[in-house]
């Protein structure tokens, strides 16, 4: 059985401080995609692309968007968010 060919999907992502939240922009994006976790925002990103499993999403996290995102994975976050 031959593996289906899957399109490659590279998004940029940033992390906007001031809203507390992720920011993703592609040029197949109607418009940029806002979250508050990488979890969501991929969602997110799917819906807006019709995805239906066809498509091998990447994310690419800027320095703002890996420090966030390391801090969370370190427990660095407190409040409710952190069981999101």
């Amino acid at each position: 059985m031959e593996a289906e060919a899957r399109e490659r999907v590279i998004v940029e992502v940033s992390f906007d401080h001031q809203r507390g939240q992720y920011v993703a922009s592609h040029s197949a994006l109607r418009s940029p995609v806002t979250a508050f976790s990488l979890t969501h925002l991929r969602k997110r990103i799917e819906d807006q692309l019709k995805d239906e499993g066809g498509t091998d999403i990447r994310l690419v996290l800027d320095k703002q968007a890996r420090q966030r995102n390391h801090r969370r994975s370190r427990g660095g976050w407190g409040g409710a968010e952190q069981w999101w």
